[in-house]
């Protein structure tokens, strides 16, 4: 437990002496260049209509305003073409007057030559419009000392919502902090003792947010992190620091030999230095142990086919008709690999031989899929399935056309699955309801294609009343389309209480 009387030379003493201590007079600048280097803006206003309509922008990085711009998006990324920085472009009716936030820390001697504080702050940068200010507010200290044996010793402190410093985790703190932060890098030159010197601290801290002490407690284990900061693969790193090192061989001296990749794949991955993270090293060396090349294709297939691999029917074809097969396929038919493996579980579900090349190369694969799909659906839901069928066949009669539109009766149940994919919303989960009579389900189609979903309706079945009439993502029905629901309703729907 941490001792009282020590609490109170940390206050008076080290607490203190940080507390006069100033931030680098170039503290503004790093924040421009490093953690806010991707919140510049590109205000931009749209004048005239059609082929008349122009977007004017003003760059907050270079000043430039009347910027000429072709169609953007607010909220988009984009490059000012002046000044050629990335920029997100901004609406100005949206509001010129807003602010982000990020964290950043800075290291500091502690009035000890072995004695250091990281502290980390909450930095507010207020836009009004061109015109940048930043705000900061310290939330935590670490103090800490090395030394050879125990590596680092490490205090925290934190700030309380009063601006009083509290030892520890306060149980009332009303905040968590990142610990993976943005380092200001120009004085951590005070850090690298001779068993840090060729630790690459300021390279790293240049080009991600590390934690300090925690980079260099995992390079004293792995000193070859130096290797994976000369060849510029900091997300790479990013990856050792967060995952640690379960896929790498750190027993061994080369950098090929450390990730397990060898000839044209180790090369490949050197090619993707500025995007190889753990994910990708799994994708290549998936392709490895297959002998497959190592192109960016077959990368971004393998990255889907090596988290598919995770049972024996879907190794068993991927081993049968190998992976240039599987990616022709693909191809050939426009489907996505998802919805391939999900297809080879119902056909698995329902027992189909897989040895058959006409079952797992189907030439219709959009049919296939969905009619083994229906097939594993029914034999789940045979029951409701057959009544709900049933209630259909009945409400046949009730069919019913104008001119323009037409009122159609569901086939069958899975009707009404492919009517909730198509107009994205949830009538296929109202099968039950239907087969319990709780509900009576209708398509309104356009009489040029009826087999195109267009807008569907519930009836009440007690009463007959609308319930409800949605076309796509739910939108609601407009006043043509509901006269010929409430036409159809008297001509159809009514005499059927009657009769």
């Amino acid at each position: 437990m941490y001792h009282k009387v020590e609490e109170v030379k940390f206050k008076n003493n080290l607490m203190k002496y940080v507390d006069e201590q100033p931030l680098p007079n170039d503290f503004a600048d790093w924040l421009n260049k490093y953690p806010f280097k991707d919140y510049f803006y590109m205000f931009f206003r749209i004048e005239g209509k059609g082929k008349n309509k122009k977007y004017i922008g003003a760059c907050q990085h270079c000043k430039t305003e009347g910027i000429s711009l072709k169609s953007i998006k607010n909220g988009n990324y984009g490059i000012c073409p002046i000044c050629h920085k990335k920029v997100r472009f901004r609406n100005e009716k949206y509001s010129k007057s807003f602010y982000n936030k990020n964290y950043i820390a800075i290291i500091q001697s502690a009035d000890s030559k072995d004695t250091f504080v990281l502290r980390k702050f909450l930095v507010l940068k207020h836009n009004n419009y061109l015109n940048t200010e930043y705000s900061d507010y310290e939330m935590e200290r670490c103090y800490f000392t090395y030394n050879v044996q125990d590596s680092f010793r490490i205090k925290f402190w934190y700030r309380l919502y009063n601006g009083e410093w509290t030892f520890g985790y306060y149980k009332n703190m009303s905040y968590t902090l990142p610990n993976i932060v943005w380092t200001y890098y120009k004085n951590l030159d005070c850090l690298l003792y001779d068993d840090f010197k060729y630790s690459c601290l300021k390279q790293v801290s240049k080009e991600i947010p590390i934690e300090v002490y925690s980079y260099l407690d995992r390079y004293k284990t792995f000193p070859q992190l130096e290797y994976f900061a000369k060849l510029k693969m900091f997300k790479f790193i990013e990856s050792i620091m967060i995952y640690g090192s379960y896929q790498l061989h750190f027993s061994r001296n080369k950098v090929q030999e450390i990730l397990g990749l060898n000839g044209d794949y180790y090369r490949f991955a050197l090619k993707l230095y500025k995007t190889l993270d753990y994910e990708t090293l799994r994708g290549i060396k998936f392709l490895q142990a297959y002998k497959i090349p190592a192109t960016r294709a077959n990368l971004r297939l393998s990255l889907q086919l090596e988290n598919l691999m995770y049972n024996k029917e879907n190794i068993f074809i991927f081993l049968k008709l190998g992976f240039n097969a599987i990616s022709k396929y693909l191809k050939e038919s426009r489907c996505d690999i998802n919805d391939y493996f999900d297809y080879l579980r119902n056909c698995v579900e329902l027992k189909y031989n897989l040895e058959d090349t006409a079952v797992i190369k189907p030439k219709d694969f959009i049919k296939a899929h969905d009619e083994a799909y229906k097939r594993v659906q029914y034999l789940s839901n045979k029951d409701i399935y057959e009544k709900a069928n049933k209630v259909f066949k009945k409400l046949q009669k009730l069919e019913f056309a104008d001119k323009t539109l037409a009122m159609v009766v569901p086939k069958e149940a899975f009707d009404l699955i492919n009517e909730g994919n198509n107009l994205h919303h949830c009538v296929g989960s109202y099968i039950k309801r239907v087969a319990k009579n709780e509900s009576m389900i209708f398509f309104v189609r356009k009489q040029e294609n009826l087999m195109e979903s267009y807008f569907t309706l519930e009836i009440d079945p007690k009463n007959l009343k609308i319930v409800q009439c949605r076309g796509l993502h739910n939108v609601s029905a407009d006043d043509k389309i509901l006269n010929f629901v409430y036409r159809w309703k008297k001509e159809r729907l009514n005499k059927l209480k009657v009769e």
